[in-house]
């Protein structure tokens, strides 16, 4: 973007301005434009301000046009921006003329007079708050930046105090170099993937202890508990090292180190013995894992296949490769096929693998769901599960991995219930020894190190705290009142689906209000959610009920509710979304992209009157975002996250406006266009901002070319916005990084903040090293965090407590 250049009116269909000592003379396109501007200069009630401005040309998906063609060199096009003064009382005479020719007013930029502002095309607030031009050139003037320090993280603590682990050498045949963490974890899973450490003592779950006589008893170091049998066989574990340290490096190393060797003979179960990893993963991070088997393994050492789509027909052969990656989804649609009995046909259930490989684990954290009981149907002699956020939400979320392994007994969900659990049920009566014995049972089978083992740039986190603009408070404020209402009917209604779904939902039309300003729809559809309120509202996939789940996200009946129910008005959540297949059974074919509901219209505008009201009533925080990228768009690169779809297409007219080039990655971007969108990014020098969706974008993706990452809201899942952040601050960025979350003051984004922080603190205190004391929480602390598993969001307490925060 070059500066605004000032010009003067020369003839009917001219503008000239004096640039580097010379003359230039613009010709004005638009014919319409012209004559608009030759009347209001015959006018001598008025005067007038002309200025020019230049953007580039870009396509609606941000790469460069030329010609109909996204190649050559970028055009370059002139606007011209008009500012009208005249004496109070002629707004509405101005107004009149323009609606008449349906051109429309927009807020002033580069005003040179500081004066009243009245505009007719705007609604004014009813507070009748005096507005200044120069307001208006200030978009931050109400901004407070937060610069948040990073307090004790106990993560950091996990590997301290302890003997250090040994370092192993990567074998022959992987040809990266590995950093001396990742020969750490090496050293762990081949320790892990031996058995129990029946003779180490109390650093495993089980311990073995002989009498006097020669007997065995095995002890459990968790709960005391002796027994003469031995604990069934467990081999594998957690890796859970921070996002971004190269855990997929570290699990590369441990296939190709303990490679299979099958039973000289075989018989009839030993021929269900095969040599192949199992790796299930996301659908994006498919091409992901085959390119880093191909970029740290010398060629033709491990035979890689991929299980998914059409590449399914063939079970047979899966046996002769060393590693078979597919999908949770392609999984869960096979042990839905086979019932009760997923071994009674040849399929990935029938065999026994060498090794099965959950990555982004936290996929399973629902228990009841199918992608979970599918993969712990799953048959293996080696089970490991890959997340750098083992707890999202719960501590549920870790049993669900722990039942994954088969670490014996806590598998069991009794077992980990009256042994975990049920310390915290009671709050009068808290129990450290429960938490101990959580830690004790983590430390096991975990192996957890925080970014501060390797030399990574600096990391500078940021909230930027907005005020409302005076008739976005308006708005919000009234959303706010009618939201107080209906928690009110719905506590004294005791509860029902359809009162708590109608206040849940106004709650996150306050969330819509901070993103989208006075553009935010505040009233649901009615076609679609009077589907919803008159019956229970379930996940398809995987039975989650969404109105508990409504307010962690992310789901797809949540408030931007995007329209993910399928032909035949079933629902299904987000974290099942990006598992969907197009070869689901028993239902045609449907869109499982991210689709926003708010609005039935395009994203962009369909006309350039809808362009220039939708620019004009921008909403704060966009305004602030875009005036940001603008400020660092010439030197740095900038990533920006958004839940909602629908926030993004807001960002995206912007940046079309401001003629900055991007990139966008979002639910309904097809494999080779995010390719090419991250080539860009990455690669490219024109494109200098990524638009990515967090619940698409969070994991798997490398956006280390960029050192500015924007939040635009806060999303209820602390874990889901660390995972987005991780894309840039990881192993390879070479800059320091700057984050920045947007906050509007005085709203429920900063109740949303104070539920994060609670989640944060159940995965740090479960993952910390030392004892309770060191934590600096206190019992009745924890009692807030380890909340038992049960469904009390809809509860009447938890509704009294959203009304009281609206208070």
């Amino acid at each position: 973007n070059s500066n605004n250049i000032p010009v003067d009116f020369h003839s009917p269909e001219y503008l000239s301005s004096k640039l580097d000592g010379g003359l230039v003379t613009f010709r004005i396109a638009c014919p319409k434009a012209a004559r608009i501007l030759c009347e209001l200069e015959n006018v001598v009630e008025f005067t007038t301000q002309l200025y020019c401005h230049s953007k580039l040309e870009v396509s609606p998906d941000g790469g460069v046009r030329q010609n109909g063609r996204r190649r050559g060199k970028p055009l370059r096009s002139w606007f011209l921006n008009i500012i009208i003064f005249g004496r109070g009382g002629l707004e509405d005479k101005v107004g009149g003329y323009l609606s008449n020719k349906k051109m429309y007013l927009q807020d002033p930029r580069g005003c040179e007079r500081c004066v009243l502002y009245r505009n007719p095309h705007i609604i004014q607030p009813d507070s009748g708050e005096t507005v200044m031009t120069s307001s208006f050139d200030s978009i931050l003037g109400n901004l407070q930046i937060e610069r948040v320090e990073a307090g004790p993280d106990l993560l950091a603590h996990l590997m301290e105090g302890g003997s250090p682990l040994p370092e192993t050498q990567a074998p022959d045949i992987v040809k990266t170099d590995l950093f001396g963490h990742q020969k750490q974890a090496l050293t762990f899973m081949l320790r892990r993937e031996k058995g129990w450490g029946l003779e180490d003592g109390a650093s495993d779950i089980w311990s073995q202890q002989t009498d006097s006589l020669g007997r065995f008893s095995y002890i459990n170091n968790i709960s005391g508990y002796s027994t003469n049998e031995a604990p069934p066989d467990f081999r594998g574990g957690l890796l859970a090292d921070d996002m971004g340290l190269g855990k997929t490096l570290s699990m590369i190393c441990l296939i190709a180190a303990n490679r299979a060797s099958l039973p000289a003979t075989l018989n009839s179960v030993t021929s269900d013995f095969v040599k192949t990893t199992l790796l299930i993963v996301p659908p994006a991070l498919i091409q992901a894992w085959e390119k880093q088997f191909c970029l740290h393994l010398r060629p033709g050492k491990i035979k890689c296949h991929v299980y998914h789509g059409q590449n399914r027909k063939n079970t047979e052969s899966l046996e002769q490769y060393d590693v078979v990656i597919t999908t949770y989804h392609t999984v869960s649609a096979i042990w839905r096929k086979f019932g009760d009995q997923p071994n009674k046909e040849k399929s990935i259930f029938s065999l026994i693998w060498h090794r099965v490989i959950l990555d982004e684990a936290h996929t399973i954290q629902n228990p009841q769901s199918q992608l979970a009981q599918a993969c712990c149907t799953l048959r293996s002699t080696r089970r490991w599960a890959i997340t750098g956020t083992p707890i999202q939400n719960k501590l549920a979320d870790f049993a669900s991995i722990v039942r994954f392994l088969q670490v014996h007994p806590y598998s069991d969900p009794k077992s980990f219930e009256e042994e975990i659990f049920r310390p915290w049920q009671n709050r009068q009566s808290p129990d450290a020894q429960g938490f101990l014995r959580l830690k004790t049972l983590v430390r096991a089978i975990t192996i957890s190190r925080t970014k501060a083992v390797v030399q990574l740039p600096s990391r500078i986190d940021e909230i930027h705290h907005l005020d409302f603009s005076p008739a976005e408070r308006e708005k919000y404020d009234a959303a706010k009142t009618q939201s107080r209402v209906l928690l009110e009917e719905a506590i004294s209604s005791g509860n029902q689906g359809g009162k708590t779904f109608n206040a849940l939902w106004l709650l996150n039309i306050l969330r819509l209000i901070c993103n989208h300003g006075l553009l935010a729809q505040s009233s649901a559809s009615d076609s679609f959610y009077g589907n919803i309120l008159g019956r229970s509202a379930n996940c398809l996939n995987c039975g989650a009920n969404l109105l508990e789940d409504l307010l962690e996200g992310p789901v797809k009946a949540d408030f931007e509710l995007q329209r993910q129910t399928r032909p035949c008005d079933q629902m299904i959540c987000e974290r099942c979304v990006s598992q969907i297949e197009d070869d689901r059974a028993g239902h045609p074919r449907w869109d499982a992209s991210v689709e926003s509901c708010e609005t039935s219209t395009p994203a962009t505008p369909s006309g350039d009157c809808d362009l220039a009201f939708t620019i004009k009533n921008m909403s704060t925080k966009i305004n602030a975002l875009v005036a940001d990228l603008c400020k660092h768009n010439t030197t740095e690169k900038s990533v920006v996250f958004s839940y909602w779809t629908n926030t993004l297409n807001h960002v995206q007219l912007m940046l079309n406006d401001r003629g900055i080039l991007f990139s966008r990655i979002d639910g309904k971007t097809s494999l080779p266009k995010r390719n090419e969108a991250l080539r860009a990014f990455q690669s490219g020098d024109s494109v200098r901002v990524i638009l990515v969706s967090i619940t698409c974008g969070g994991a798997g993706l490398d956006l280390t070319a960029g050192s500015r990452v924007y939040l635009i809201e806060p999303h209820w899942n602390p874990m889901i916005e660390e995972q987005a952040l991780c894309r840039v601050h990881r192993v390879g960025q070479t800059r320091d990084i700057t984050t920045i979350r947007y906050l509007m003051r005085d709203s429920f984004e900063e109740q949303i903040v104070d539920i994060q922080k609670r989640k944060k603190m159940l995965a740090q205190v479960t993952f910390a090293e030392g004892p309770l004391s060191d934590a600096a929480i206190s019992l009745g602390t924890l009692q807030v965090c380890f909340k038992p598993n049960r469904r009390s969001k809809t509860s009447l307490k938890f509704l009294q407590y959203l009304k009281s925060v609206l208070e």
